[in-house]
C-alpha cells in the first residue's frame, strides 16, 4: 500500500465509513456573502456514508441521497466537491460496486465519480471509463463549471483486493461525456508518480497538484494552456516526513496553503507558500494529540475569502472547527460525530 498518497492509500484498503453534512456558515466577514462548507461525517447509527445538506445549527437536514441497505461499497457516497456557483455536486459513489464479502473483495472504499444537482438530483455517472477496471475520486470542478478533475487508478486488467496501478489526472465533461488523461505521471520528473488532490487556481488557467514518488509528496502547478509543469514546494531539502498535503488557493491566486506536517509528528501545521516557490511560512500548528485537539491533517479548507480554516480534529467522537488563519476564535461549527470520514472539507 501506499502511504503517502490518500487516494491510493484509500484504494488500497482503508476500509473507513463516512457521509456528508452540507453546513451553511458565514466565512470571514459575518456580514458578508454565506458559503457552503462540505465535510464527510459518519452520523450514529449509519451503515454507510450518505450525502446530506443542513443548517450550522443542525436544523433543516435534508438527505441527498439513498443507500438500498446491502452495505459498503454499494451504498456508499461520499468524497463531495462543489462547484463554485454551489449548484453541483460530484462526489465518489460505491454503487457499480457489489456488496464486500467476509474475504474483503470488493474493498469497502471502491469508488466512481459522479455528479448530481448539489440539492439531490439528477445524478449520473460523471466518466466513461469502465468501472471494472477503474477506481475514481474527484479533486475538483473547473471555475467555468464546465469539467471537473478525477483521480483514477487502473490495474490494466481486473480491480483486486489491493490495487496495484498508479493514480493519474483525468478531465472529465461535466456532462459525462467525455473523459481524458490529463497529466500523465512519466511528464514529471519522478517518473511513475501517483497525482492526486488537484485545485484550480481561481481563474482557471492553472493546477495545482501532488505527485508522490513514493519517497516524498510535492506539490506541482500545470498550466493549462502549455502543459508546462512546475514544482512548488521543496518539502524534501528541509527533512520533511509529510504524508500529503492539500493545496489551498487564496483569493487573488497570489498565495498557496498547504496542510503539513514535518519533523515532530505530534503536531501538523499549515503553511503558507508564494506561487513561485519563495517566501514558505507556517501560520497555523495544531496538536495532534488524540485526547485534546488530534487533527486529522487531510481534511482542511480555505475559506472563499481567505480569512479562514476548517478542519476536523478529535479522537473517537470527532468535530469540525472553523478558526482564523493564526488559530484564533476557534468555533465547533458540527458537533462530536462518530467519524469525520475520508474526503478533504471544501468550502465554497
Amino acid at each position: 500500500m501506499n502511504k503517502k498518497n490518500p487516494r491510493l492509500a484509500i484504494i488500497a484498503g482503508a476500509a473507513v465509513l463516512g457521509s456528508v453534512l452540507l453546513l451553511q456558515s458565514a466565512c470571514g466577514d459575518p456580514n458578508g456573502p454565506s458559503s457552503l462548507i462540505v465535510v464527510p461525517v459518519v452520523p450514529t447509527g449509519e451503515g454507510a456514508p450518505q450525502l446530506f445538506r443542513m443548517n450550522p445549527d443542525g436544523t433543516g437536514l435534508q438527505q441527498l441521497t439513498q443507500g438500498t441497505g446491502v452495505g459498503l461499497p454499494t451504498d456508499a457516497n461520499d468524497f463531495p466537491v462543489l462547484s463554485r456557483d454551489r449548484k453541483t455536486l460530484v462526489f465518489a459513489s460505491g454503487r457499480n460496486f457489489p456488496p464486500s464479502s467476509t474475504s474483503g473483495d470488493p474493498d469497502p472504499m471502491y469508488r466512481i465519480a459522479y455528479v448530481m444537482d448539489a440539492t439531490g438530483g439528477s445524478a449520473h455517472r460523471l466518466t466513461n471509463l469502465d468501472a471494472k477496471h477503474y477506481l475514481e475520486y474527484p479533486d475538483d470542478i473547473s471555475p467555468d463549471g464546465t469539467w471537473a478533475v478525477i483521480e483514477a487508478a487502473n490495474d490494466g486488467t481486473s480491480v483486486p483486493w489491493i490495487l496495484a496501478g498508479i493514480t493519474r489526472l483525468y478531465k472529465a465533461k461535466m456532462d459525462g461525456s467525455s473523459c481524458e488523461l490529463l497529466i500523465p505521471a512519466d511528464r514529471l520528473s519522478q517518473g511513475g508518480a501517483n497525482l492526486g488532490c488537484a485545485t484550480f487556481t481561481g481563474d482557471g488557467k492553472s493546477l495545482l497538484f501532488l505527485a508522490d514518488d513514493g519517497m516524498q509528496c510535492e506539490i506541482w502547478k500545470l498550466d493549462l494552456a502549455t502543459q508546462r509543469t512546475t514544482q512548488i514546494t521543496h518539502e524534501a531539502n528541509v527533512g520533511s516526513v509529510v504524508s500529503w498535503r492539500i493545496p489551498m488557493i487564496a483569493p487573488g491566486n497570489d498565495k498557496l496553503y498547504f496542510a503539513t506536517w514535518k519533523h515532530d509528528p505530534s503536531s501538523s501545521s499549515v503553511n503558507v507558500i508564494n506561487m513561485d516557490g519563495t517566501g514558505e511560512a507556517t501560520v497555523l500548528t495544531i496538536s495532534r494529540d488524540p485526547v485534546s485537539l488530534g487533527l486529522m491533517e487531510d481534511r482542511f479548507a480555505l475559506s472563499p475569502e481567505g480569512h479562514a480554516f476548517a478542519f476536523a480534529y478529535g479522537a473517537g467522537q470527532q468535530s469540525v472547527a472553523v478558526t482564523g488563519l493564526d488559530g484564533s476564535g476557534m468555533k465547533t461549527v458540527y458537533p462530536p460525530s462518530l467519524f469525520v470520514g475520508w474526503g478533504t472539507l471544501a468550502w465554497r
